[in-house]
């Protein structure tokens, strides 16, 4: 399976570098994450100025931009993604505050294109320990 991971929280996050750990018993995972944090962007898009990607390495690239900004250029430049995973948010995504959350506002933009999605949110840095709990029960 080839796994397609972004967040809200930047690409150095803890929550999204456990993540991107798990996801690695499930499948290749690539990383197209925001360069710093974009919480609370809900489905926003940068279209007024140029967005600059950094391939990091052959699985990870960093966007000036939002979680919309690093589906979309991860769909169409990654080629048979079977996955879009976003999180872990280091915060809990419920209710209302799913609409304006990067992290679900990631797997929105997923939905979009037609790919399978898939948001990871947590209480707080202090449940990160139960990423790979929660993982396995939800792959």
């Amino acid at each position: 399976m080839r796994i397609l991971l972004t967040n809200d929280d930047g690409y150095q996050s803890e929550g999204l570098l456990k993540l991107r750990d798990e996801l690695k018993n499930y499948g290749e995972v690539f990383v197209v994450a925001p360069l710093d944090v974009q919480s609370a962007k809900s489905c926003a898009l940068t279209i007024r100025d140029p967005l600059e990607v950094d391939k990091f390495d052959d699985h990870t690239y960093i966007v000036n931009g939002t979680p919309a900004d690093c589906v979309i250029f991860g769909i169409s430049q990654i080629k048979k993604i079977d996955l879009v995973v976003s999180g872990c948010n280091n915060l809990p995504n419920l209710g209302v505050d799913t609409i304006y959350s990067g992290t679900c506002a990631a797997c929105t933009q997923a939905l979009i294109g037609g790919y399978k999605s898939i948001a990871f949110s947590c209480c707080g840095k202090e449940y990160f320990s139960q990423i790979n709990k929660f993982t396995k029960k939800v792959m």
